[in-house]
């Protein structure tokens, strides 16, 4: 049966909704007894060591945002892709990160839950230069009058300026340090 698509998208934002909010209870009945979670980091999960994790306080998410999310829809199995921007303190260590992710729902008795989960951690240069291109403009020009961005990385490769030209092939229009 076809037209799952949009339903899925919907649950797989309240089961990320769920993990910020640390919605067991939630968590509990979307995810599946056996799914297969493949973190950015190579970590693998069960529904058991996922959920006991975050209640142990062990891994904290304090934010689970999806973006550009697409579906599959094939029956009683649904295929999403798409990224999310992620906040968690894992071994008391804060992080915040982009990630592209693979997930798969499937319908069993009647109740669709989440069965896989892959993920691939974003390099933190995709997540800058996207944002610097929405913040940074030529001064009296719009987003089209942007030709290129370039980031000047440090040895420790943070941005450390964000330089902008406009099609005229004129120098440097604007050119600013990274906040």
């Amino acid at each position: 049966m076809a037209g799952n698509a949009e339903m899925i998208i919907a649950l797989d934002k309240k089961r990320m909704t769920a993990m910020a909010e640390k919605d067991y209870r939630t968590l509990n009945e979307v995810i599946a007894d056996d799914l297969v979670d493949t973190h950015s980091s190579a970590r693998l999960d069960t529904k058991a060591s996922l959920i006991g994790n975050m209640e142990a306080g062990s891994t904290v998410y304090t934010s689970v945002v999806p973006s550009d999310v697409k579906a599959q829809d094939l029956g009683d199995a649904v295929v999403l892709t798409g990224t999310c921007r992620i906040g968690v303190t894992a071994g008391g260590r804060p992080a915040s990160f982009g990630v592209r992710f693979t997930d798969v729902y499937a319908r069993r008795g009647g109740t669709w839950q989440m069965v896989a989960w892959q993920s691939t951690r974003l390099p933190d240069s995709h997540v800058r230069r996207r944002d610097a291109s929405r913040r940074l403009s030529p001064a009296g020009g719009s987003a089209r009058s942007v030709r290129f961005i370039c980031a000047a990385a440090t040895g420790s490769g943070h941005a450390e300026k964000v330089c902008i030209a406009d099609l005229s092939h004129r120098p440097v229009v604007r050119c600013s340090m990274w906040p």
